[in-house]
């Protein structure tokens, strides 16, 4: 009887490296969860800037399909996707933790 309930307490105790494995892992699972959302907020801002060159008035129309991605892949352009997907990423984070 004590050798089955001293294995059992032993199996629930962790060394120092498992529970620095375990901390890694998760911040590799965040990881990834972020690059993913951010990613995702990114494709949804040049989809939507890239429909609006081929509205009613857009020049997309008229100029054709290239001119409407050298128009809407710019650095500037860029530069506020990564930032607005990067402010989406923690607003849903604290969202998430809120609730």
């Amino acid at each position: 009887m004590q050798a089955v309930q001293h294995v059992t307490e032993k199996s629930f105790r962790l060394s120092p490296i498992e529970v620095t494995m375990g901390m890694i892992l998760a911040m590799k699972k965040n990881i990834w969860r972020a690059v993913i959302e951010v990613s995702f907020i990114i494709f949804l801002f040049y989809s939507n800037l890239l429909m609006g060159e081929f509205e009613r008035s857009g020049m997309g129309l008229k100029r054709g399909v290239v001119w409407a991605v050298e128009d809407v892949f710019t650095l500037a352009n860029f530069e506020i996707a990564a930032t607005a997907g990067l402010i989406g990423y923690v607003v849903f984070e604290f969202l998430r933790k809120r609730s």
